[in-house]
């Protein structure tokens, strides 16, 4: 049996039916607990790809909004691109550029964080062009599958940097 619609959705009830918006009720309610326990329930088994399409990009704006770091790489990546107003040697700027260049250091960090929410807010982005409830097939296919394709290869790219 194939379960369609969220849980409590609204066509799964009527006055005129009571005996089935009662049963539906039930059911419904055995999701949510479902949900609070294991985090999912049947009706997202049978919907996993809209699930964690609808799910992820809230879940990445939350994240980003929360998050007190990003990863080492984008710090790398700000050093790098400033290499050339680096007083001393790259390496020796890593080691001690917060306490003898905290300006520097500062301005490079606020890039680095910058540019870990860009992503983040990408990944989220896609990921919503990627799916949305009222998709019809005829409103670019391809375009959706691009916008999934995209996200999914960030998502792989950064998985193990989604820690804060």
């Amino acid at each position: 049996m194939r379960h369609v619609g969220g849980v409590f959705y609204d066509s799964n009830y009527s006055i005129r039916r009571p005996l089935s918006s009662i049963q539906n009720f039930f059911r419904d309610l055995k999701y949510c607990l479902d949900r609070i326990r294991k985090g999912y329930c049947a009706k997202d088994l049978w919907e996993i790809d809209t699930w964690f399409l609808s799910v992820m990009p809230e879940m990445l704006e939350d994240f980003n909004r929360c998050r007190n770091s990003y990863p080492n790489l984008f710090h790398e990546q700000c050093v790098q691109n400033h290499e050339k107003e680096l007083p001393v040697p790259r390496e020796k700027f890593l080691i001690s550029g917060a306490q003898d260049f905290p300006e520097l250091y500062e301005k490079i960090q606020d890039e680095a964080n910058e540019a870990w929410g860009h992503i983040l807010k990408e990944m989220a982005f896609l990921m919503r062009e990627a799916w949305h409830p009222g998709f019809k097939m005829e409103d670019g296919w391809e375009y959706r599958l691009q916008c999934q394709k995209k996200a999914l290869e960030m998502f792989q790219t950064y998985f193990n940097d989604l820690w804060d």
